[in-house]
């Protein structure tokens, strides 16, 4: 059986390897610029084509004749997608006889959008959801062939979440090519009702900025749903440096206390941590890295007077 592929990042790349192990055919390779945090890119998806032999696309949109004709005449069933940019129209879709299954990362129909699995995090969702839907018209609306459910917990980084997803997405689309070839495909219909959804809109670099005026709670999950492959939450020493946190954990504080969040309260000189005061809470900084220095290092390094604040 043949497909086609559309998208970006590792989880694409890696499904279409795992197909093609498992003998289906990849007819066309669509893609277009990563983002910084992708591990692969145009040119890994360019090397990948030219090693299975599917013809292959740098497009940002899917408007061209060329693009369409080849498609029509691959004799593809399905389309496959991670990430691709823009919602994809039906008269693309259409020329494929099961159309396009995208792979999205939110329990739908909540987490619809963008930056799902960050936003479970900074939610304080006790789970993510990979769900494989058919595409429709709407955005993550279409109906459903499965969902796979990783837990996730106070301590999970969002590395960790993508760790899973790098693993479970090749297998459910690979999944969902079985069952179109052996002809038992069948999609379940989202729920309609609006008060069932939860769109999520886009995160920049910026939204790590940590208020220090929060939650502790709340600086703990912003630490963790903003870490690598992202660009880190962040916060400014006393001297202005730019100083991106990490690694950390929270502790409640023992008794009452006065303090201007963002207050230093503590420095282990042995394991090199620090502790800064949030607004009801500790957090407990590990690692840290300053801005323009390569490496990361311990907080103790970098700060180390308790007359010191972040802001």
């Amino acid at each position: 059986m043949k497909f086609v592929a559309l998208g970006r990042t590792h989880l694409l790349f890696d499904a279409i390897k795992l197909a093609v192990q498992n003998g289906y055919e990849c007819c066309a390779i669509i893609t277009n610029e990563a983002a910084p945090e992708y591990k692969v890119g145009v040119e890994d998806f360019k090397h990948l084509a030219e090693e299975i032999g599917a013809s292959f696309f740098n497009v940002s949109n899917l408007n061209s004749e060329l693009l369409r004709q080849e498609i029509a005449k691959s004799g593809a069933q399905v389309g496959i997608s991670v990430n691709w940019p823009v919602l994809i129209k039906k008269d693309f879709r259409s020329l494929l006889p099961y159309g396009v299954l995208n792979a999205h990362a939110g329990d739908v129909p909540r987490y619809k959008g963008n930056a799902c699995p960050n936003w479970a995090l900074l939610n304080g969702e006790e789970e993510v959801c990979l769900s494989l839907m058919q595409m429709d018209d709407g955005l993550d609306s279409g109906p459903v062939f499965k969902k796979i459910y990783l837990p996730i917990d106070e301590g999970t980084y969002i590395s960790k979440i993508y760790d899973d997803l790098e693993k479970h997405t090749p297998l459910l689309f690979l999944d969902a090519l079985h069952s179109i070839s052996e002809g038992n495909f069948s999609t379940e219909p989202q729920p309609i009702d609006p008060d069932t959804f939860l769109r999520v809109y886009p995160r920049r670099p910026e939204d790590g900025k940590i208020d220090w005026n929060t939650s502790f709670i709340q600086v703990d999950r912003l630490i963790r749903a903003s870490a690598e492959p992202f660009a880190g939450a962040f916060s400014f020493l006393d001297d202005g440096r730019k100083i991106t946190i990490w690694r950390a954990r929270k502790e409640e504080h023992v008794g009452s206390f006065l303090a201007v969040p963002g207050q230093v309260a503590g420095i282990n000189r042995k394991s090199g941590e620090i502790r800064v005061l949030c607004r009801d809470g500790v957090i407990c900084i590990e690692e840290v890295q300053l801005e323009d220095e390569e490496k990361r290092c311990l907080p103790s390094d970098v700060i180390r007077s308790m007359r010191e604040r972040l802001h």
